[in-house]
């Protein structure tokens, strides 16, 4: 159905057509050529048209300009309703307005609105719809001619739509809103503006050879040439903006690319440089509280050193507290029990080995190779009020080794005379000297001490590194012992680790990871340098030691010449 509609206050007439003549004629010489366009104004009214709208719906139009408002239609649709009206209040003669179609579908609960505005003096014309269905579309058509098309409503039925037509103060012929999908069917809503502006064009026409005489031609100028140029305008200024646009998306998207590169060059750098390597986390395991075991070696290192000089002197509660004969004693029943060996002194011990002893004590007192030298632990715990083997072992072999022959006991009459002072000061300076020995002995005795009990200590990962050498759990605590010590723990990592095969085998791994292994083992070789150094301190000791005793006797001569003379001098 086709619905026009008109004002009430307008008679019934009809819009006359725009005859349109074509010609064409030539003649050589004698006839012209001309062309023959007439066009007929359209008169003072203007008129919507609805197509596609349903009987029975109900229809409202309304017109708005500044203050002034009309009402210029208002009725239901019938099978053929055909209404015409005239500008009698001249709203469209102002510089804008804006005309309203109301629908109310027969049946449907919500209406639709229409809406177009115009602005005479730029030529925008806008029209929005709604109470459309979500999945509506529509189009803008101006003078016959799509300006945006298939355009989707949202999702509360809304929809707008703008387009511009070149002096629009002289007016349009018509502007449609086509709507697609609305109550399942297509639907136009159009308003004819008016055109009572509108200027007739006359231009000559072009006369042949042979003269005849110049046909009229009319065209309206504004009508086609002038808005054809403006929207071939429009379109290229669009076409260039467009390129302009890619132009700068492909800018945009080299810039994107690039920084993402970046992005993921310094990523991969980042995980490549901060991914620690499996070689890593095993050194940084095997020196775990390795300077708690160097201070527990120190402590360790000054109780021998205190024992063995309280025995020297008879100072404390100790096996020499009564007598020299009390020393000899005790180092004998421990000689008896523990360390001796029937076989030795061609098996002449047999009255003195009474009882079989175990063969690791066998010797053990003299044999400073198989008990010290070799272990890379001591059995030895000062915290563990129990007596062990190695700790009873290596007591008897510093017995033996530093003052064998204890001195005799001074009752305090005797101690009180002059003389015995004297030479129990010598008696000192020769354990002063020994006490250089003893030190290096209890270093080396204290560095292969049982290690400290932690509960997250690298005992664990030490039996791993050994047993992957190939040696059962019974050798390997043989070797390294159930408590690692500092020299163990030390022999471990400056030495076994680097016979590892695995280890060659990861460093072919990342530069950084490559680099901090370097640094891990420059620190470990630091430390290594630290003990060296301390060892090269007491030999230096030693030697020191060796050559005040070598020449005391060559200042004891000297001594005594100086003090005859003195007394020569004297007399």
């Amino acid at each position: 159905m086709t619905l026009q509609l008109s004002p009430i206050s307008s008679k019934l007439t009809g819009r006359k057509k725009i005859p349109a003549l074509f010609g064409l004629a030539f003649l050589f010489g004698l006839s012209g050529f001309f062309l023959i366009k007439n066009s007929t104004i359209l008169p003072a009214e203007a008129v919507s048209n609805i197509t596609g709208i349903h009987s029975g719906d109900f229809v409202r139009i309304e017109t708005i300009s500044g203050d002034d408002y009309a009402l210029l239609y208002e009725d239901t649709a019938h099978e053929v309703d055909t209404l015409i009206f005239e500008d009698s209040q001249n709203i469209f003669d102002k510089d804008s307005y804006h005309i309203l179609i109301n629908i109310q579908p027969e049946g449907f609960n919500k209406p639709m609105d229409v809406s177009f505005v115009v602005d005479r003096k730029t030529g925008m014309i806008q029209a929005s719809a709604s109470g459309l269905d979500d999945t509506t579309t529509t189009s803008l058509r101006i003078n016959d001619r799509t300006v945006e098309q298939d355009i989707r409503s949202d999702w509360s039925g809304k929809t707008s739509l703008k387009g511009v037509v070149y002096n629009a103060r002289s007016g349009v012929a018509n502007v449609c809103m086509d709507i697609g999908g609305y109550r399942g069917g297509n639907m136009s809503v159009c308003h004819g503006l008016n055109n009572n502006n509108i200027q007739t064009v006359q231009l000559p026409g072009i006369g042949g050879i042979g003269g005849g005489g110049i046909a009229p031609f009319h065209f309206e100028f504004q009508e086609y040439w002038i808005q054809s140029l403006m929207t071939m305008t429009e379109q290229l200024n669009v076409a260039m903006e467009q390129q302009t646009n890619i132009i700068g998306q492909f800018l945009d998207a080299k810039q994107q690319l690039e920084t993402q590169r970046i992005i993921q060059q310094l990523q991969a750098k980042a995980h490549k440089d901060y991914h620690p390597s499996e070689q890593m986390c095993t050194i940084g395991t095997m020196v775990r509280h390795l300077a708690l075991s160097e201070g527990h070696m120190k402590v360790a290192k000054t109780a021998f050193n205190e024992k063995m000089r309280s025995r020297e002197l008879a100072s404390g509660r100790n096996q020499t507290f009564k007598s020299r004969q009390s020393d000899m004693f005790t180092r004998k029943e421990t000689f008896e029990d523990y360390n001796c060996n029937q076989l030795d002194n061609a098996q002449g011990l047999e009255q003195t080995c009474l009882e079989e002893t175990a063969p690791a004590n066998r010797n053990a007192d003299i044999d400073f190779i198989n008990l010290v030298s070799q272990p890379l632990t001591l059995d030895i715990d000062f915290n563990d009020p129990g007596v062990t083997n190695d700790e009873r072992n290596v007591f008897s072999l510093m017995n033996n080794l530093f003052t064998s022959e204890t001195n005799t006991y001074l009752p305090p009459a005797v101690s009180a005379s002059e003389k015995i002072l004297d030479a129990y000061q010598d008696l000192r300076s020769v354990s002063a000297m020994r006490s250089v020995a003893r030190n290096t002995m209890s270093n080396i005795i204290s560095e292969k001490i049982n290690g400290p009990v932690f509960e997250d200590d690298a005992t664990p990962f030490m039996r791993a590194l050994v047993q992957d050498f190939g040696l059962p759990d019974g050798e390997v605590t043989e070797l390294i012992g159930a408590r690692p010590s500092y020299y163990a723990q030390m022999e471990l990592i400056t030495k076994k680790m680097y016979q590892h095969p695995n280890f060659i085998t990861n460093l072919y791994d990342k530069p950084t990871n490559v680099e901090r292994m370097r640094a891990a083992m420059k620190g470990i070789e630091l430390m290594q340098d630290r003990d060296i150094y301390d060892a090269i301190l007491r030999r230096e000791m030693l030697i020191s030691m060796l050559l005040e005793d070598g020449i005391r006797s060559e200042q004891d001569a000297a001594q005594a010449i100086i003090l005859r003379s003195t007394e020569a001098f004297g007399n």
